[in-house]
């Protein structure tokens, strides 16, 4: 219930409780702005009829065990005093009075300790049935009760409620005597009203469940929010940590490759057969190495922020002569046909060269990599604003099923340990993320078996968006093949 006083509804009710008053009491009630105001303005009526001093309600608990005072009048001086009833304790009257919907009238007897009424009348009000209420005492139960000094003053009408679902609802407990044609006005008036303040009751619990939980889900959001931000944090460091380490990791390596090649370059002397294919064993080895560190530290840059944009204006043509150079020696091995076709070779781009190199790079270079036989073609088309790029093979496709997911980082679509083509899984998704910071997008269509065809829109001008990272010198290392 609210613990907020509110102002009763100004409405005056005769002392005779007639139908026109009857009503406009209880649509005062109705009116009342919550449960509180609702019963404490119904007895301040109840006490006015019956010229009573003082006043409680005593009305049944959430969950229904025990009836418990919420309203109250008469008490200026002092606090009301404190009601706790278990709903099965038969030996006190106010109990009795809510469960067999009887008023019980008491004369020099207090219900409970600290309730200071020489005499007093409980009136009952029921509200409607609802799931695990406490049953109502039978009239055979009724017989057995003993209530000292008090007398349950039974009446017919009780039968007809208890037929109609009424539960107990509570009581209303007046410091005074009642003669019974008032007293059978009043019950009929609480018999009204009970139904009125148990919805009101009802209605303020559910908001307080319903604030309750909206404060659990807050707390819960800002956790949430706080782990989002820690997990941010901690994925942060690790990225800055893999990028600012590119020197270190990538020195030894390039060391292994170059005394690889010193020595198969006969520098240091002759090498034996067996000699000469071990050093290539091992070059290629570090070859495929710094490969995959490449990859590994190109996201870690990009997640980072540390591989800003250098724009510059370049040519088209010299950008996919270097290219053809560079994919020519896989593309013979492997004894493939290479095909370039372009709107124009003198074709002006403002753009970063190097993202845009290893763009291409990345695409040919898987397209070779899951290319057997037949060919890879690159075709480039312009439109006011963009430029095209569609990367063709005839290689072994993607199922439908796996064309988004090959954009992930880490993700192959063969994750088997014996699958075919090695690789980090990194190289489609640093490609789209060198894409999306160019300001273009890339997609991919595929007929599994046959070929896929890769295409990239990027912008003849791309241009430093507020949310890249400043253009300072970085290194920026090789491009490395791309993986499905």
């Amino acid at each position: 219930m609210s613990d907020s006083k509110r102002e009763s509804p100004a409405v005056a009710i005769s002392p005779q409780l007639s139908g026109e008053r009857l009503s406009e009491l209880l649509s005062a009630v109705s009116e009342a702005p919550d449960f509180e105001a609702a019963a404490t303005f119904m007895l301040a009526q109840f006490a006015d009829i019956v010229g009573a001093r003082r006043a409680l309600a005593v009305t049944l608990d959430s969950p229904p065990r025990r009836f418990i005072n919420t309203a109250s009048i008469g008490f200026e001086g002092n606090a009301p005093p404190t009601v706790s009833i278990p709903t099965d304790d038969l030996s006190n009257p106010l109990a009795v009075s809510a469960l067999s919907l009887h008023p019980v009238s008491c004369d020099g007897v207090a219900p409970l300790p600290g309730i200071p009424f020489g005499e007093w009348t409980a009136i009952p009000f029921p509200q409607p049935q609802f799931r695990g209420a406490p049953a109502l005492l039978s009239e055979a139960e009724l017989d057995l009760v003993q209530v000292k000094g008090c007398q349950v003053r039974r009446r017919a009408a009780v039968d007809r409620r208890r037929k109609l679902g009424h539960a107990p609802g509570g009581v209303a407990l007046l410091e005074a005597s009642v003669n019974d044609e008032t007293l059978a006005a009043l019950v009929n008036a609480a018999a009204l009203a009970g139904p009125v303040l148990a919805r009101m009751a009802a209605v303020e619990e559910f908001e307080e469940r319903i604030q309750a939980s909206t404060g659990d889900l807050a707390e819960q959001n800002t956790r949430l929010q706080w782990q989002s931000r820690e997990l941010e944090k901690a994925n942060r460091l690790k990225s800055e940590f893999l990028a600012s380490m590119s020197h270190e990791l990538r020195t030894p390596i390039n060391a292994l490759i170059g005394y690889a090649s010193l020595m198969l370059d006969r520098i240091y002397g002759d090498l034996t057969p067996r000699q000469e294919e071990g050093l290539n064993r091992i070059q290629g080895a570090a070859q495929h190495l710094l490969a995959l560190i490449n990859d590994i530290l190109d996201l870690a840059k990009i997640e980072a922020g540390r591989m800003p944009l250098h724009l510059d204006d370049v040519t088209l043509g010299d950008i996919m002569t270097e290219i053809s150079q560079q994919i020519e020696p896989m593309v013979k091995k492997k004894k493939l046909t290479l095909s370039v076709e372009l709107p124009s070779s003198d074709l002006k781009l403002h753009t970063d060269r190097t993202k845009v190199k290893q763009i291409l790079l990345n695409l040919l270079s898987n397209a070779v990599k899951f290319t057997h036989h037949g060919g890879i073609w690159v075709t480039v088309s312009r439109d006011e604003e963009d430029l095209r790029f569609d990367v063709r093979d005839t290689g072994i496709g993607i199922r439908p099923t796996d064309l988004e997911s090959i954009w992930e980082d880490f993700r192959q679509v063969d994750q088997s340990r014996t699958r075919e083509f090695g690789g980090t899984g990194l190289g489609l998704s640093i490609t789209r993320k060198l894409v999306d910071a160019l300001g273009g997008h890339v997609f991919a269509e595929s007929a599994y078996g046959k070929g896929t065809t890769f295409t990239v829109v990027l912008p003849v001008r791309s241009v430093v968006r507020p949310d890249d990272p400043p253009r300072v010198v970085d290194e920026v290392p090789p491009p490395a093949p791309a993986e499905r």
